[in-house]
């Protein structure tokens, strides 16, 4: 009897003593998803869950979590996971961020419509989703946008 006694303790006690740990993509090149991942392992340093990241670019990332290589990724867009289902948005988010964008002062431009950006040179982050979504249906010249990597 105490051996069963200490072998159910030692089972229950090696069961307490696990730990989860998941591995997760940020964007190698987003200061917010640097930031997003630094929070998220602050938030779970209160559970038993080891979230360790890993930065990657935005497009190989994806690849790796739909792939199973990785457990997920940091701080996408709330449409994200509509593009790709097999990924699990996780509710609710930790943090949010708004997209804006900056005008030189003095410049004495004014934009109210999106046929306004038409004459101006523009710029967009490749790999960022929020910055395509923006820019998504919006008149351009091939002139226009230029990207940045």
């Amino acid at each position: 009897m105490k051996i069963l006694i200490l072998l159910l303790m030692l089972l229950t006690q090696t069961e307490a003593l696990a730990q989860t740990s998941l591995k997760l993509a940020v964007n190698a090149d987003s200061s917010v998803s640097e930031v997003g991942s630094k929070v998220l392992i602050e938030i779970f340093k209160k559970t038993d869950i080891i979230i360790s990241s890993e930065k990657r670019p935005a497009a190989r990332a994806t690849l790796e979590a739909r792939a199973g290589l990785l457990d997920g990724e940091v701080a996408r867009n709330v449409n994200y996971a509509d593009a790709f289902p097999e990924l699990i948005r996780v509710d609710p988010p930790y943090y949010a961020f708004q997209t804006s964008a900056f005008l030189k002062s003095g410049s004495h431009i004014i934009i109210t419509k999106p046929q306004d950006l038409l004459s101006y040179k523009l710029g967009m982050v490749r790999g960022i989703n929020t910055s395509a979504e923006l820019v998504r249906g919006a008149p351009r010249s091939p002139k226009q946008t230029r990207l940045i990597n």
